[in-house]
C-alpha cells in the first residue's frame, strides 16, 4: 500500500511478519507517519443473573462465548479453555460483529470502547439490552497480556458502560497509526504530518473518539518513524 491506517499491534506484526501476518514475511519497509490517540480496553462481561463470577466456571459447560480477535483467545487459554474444548462441551464461540450472536450468550471477552464503529458497537447494544456483570481478570494474566502484546495496564473507567459502576483494572491499547513506506517521498510524509497537526481539532468530531497529542504523535515502538514526518515534528519542537 502507498498509505495505510491501522492499529499499532497489527502494524507491528506486519512489520515483523509475526502472528501469521503477511504469511510470516517481515515488511521492514513500513514507516510510521503519525499516531493519533484512540483507546481500546479489554472488557469481560457475563449476564448478571448467570451466577458466573470467574471464567473458570465455564470449563466443561455448554457456554456460548462472544470472543474478540486480538488478545482475547489468550484469556481463554489462561482459564484452560479453547474453541475446541468449548465446542466439545456443547458450547460455541460467537462473533461480536454478528447481530444474531449478540442475542444469546453467556460471556463476552472482547476489546472495545464506547463508540459506534462496527467492530465495537457490540458494547452499545448488549449493555443496553442485558444486565451485565463486568469481571476483573487476575493481575498475573493482565501483566502477561500487557508484556506479550505491548498493551498498557489501565483501568476501564467507572460508568463507561451501563452497569459498570466502578473502575476495573484491565489492559488497553492506545493509538491509530498512519503509515507509509520507506520510499514514501519525504515531502509527502512531511505534508501529511503537518496537515494532521493543523487539522487536529477535526478528530474530536469523529465517532471513534480520536484525539491528537503532541507528546505521542511521533512515538513508535516497532515501526520506524518516516524521516519526512520526523523533520516536521522536530521543527515543531514535539521531538527533542
Amino acid at each position: 500500500v502507498d498509505i495505510g491506517i491501522n492499529n499499532p499491534m497489527w502494524l507491528n506484526w506486519t512489520y515483523e511478519g509475526s502472528h501469521g501476518f503477511n504469511n510470516g514475511v517481515a515488511k521492514h519497509n513500513l514507516r510510521t507517519i503519525a499516531t493519533v490517540q484512540y483507546p481500546r480496553y479489554l472488557i469481560v462481561a457475563v449476564k448478571a443473573g448467570s451466577g458466573i463470577t470467574d471464567l473458570g466456571q465455564l470449563r466443561g459447560k455448554p457456554a456460548r462465548i462472544i470472543l474478540g480477535y486480538m488478545i482475547e483467545p489468550d484469556v481463554l487459554t489462561y482459564y484452560g479453555l479453547s474453541k475446541e474444548s468449548v465446542e466439545a462441551a456443547g458450547g460455541k464461540i460467537l462473533s461480536g460483529t454478528n447481530p444474531a450472536d449478540r442475542q444469546d450468550f453467556d460471556a463476552i471477552i472482547y476489546g472495545g470502547n464506547l463508540n459506534n464503529t462496527p467492530e465495537f458497537n457490540l458494547w452499545y447494544e448488549v449493555s443496553q439490552k442485558f444486565d451485565l456483570r463486568y469481571l476483573r481478570l487476575p493481575d498475573t494474566l493482565l501483566d502477561k497480556l500487557a508484556a506479550a502484546y505491548r498493551w498498557q495496564r489501565v483501568a476501564i473507567p467507572n460508568g463507561l458502560l451501563r452497569g459498570l459502576d466502578e473502575a476495573i483494572p484491565s489492559v488497553g491499547m492506545n493509538g491509530t497509526v498512519i503509515f507509509g513506506r520507506d520510499d514514501t517521498p519525504d515531502a509527502f510524509a512531511y505534508a501529511l504530518a503537518k496537515s494532521l497537526d493543523e487539522a487536529q481539532e477535526l478528530l474530536v468530531w469523529n465517532m471513534d473518539q480520536s484525539s491528537y497529542s503532541t507528546r505521542n504523535v511521533w512515538k513508535t515502538d516497532v515501526v520506524p518513524l518516516h524521516p519526512g514526518a520526523a523533520r516536521y515534528y522536530r521543527e515543531k519542537g514535539y521531538m527533542k
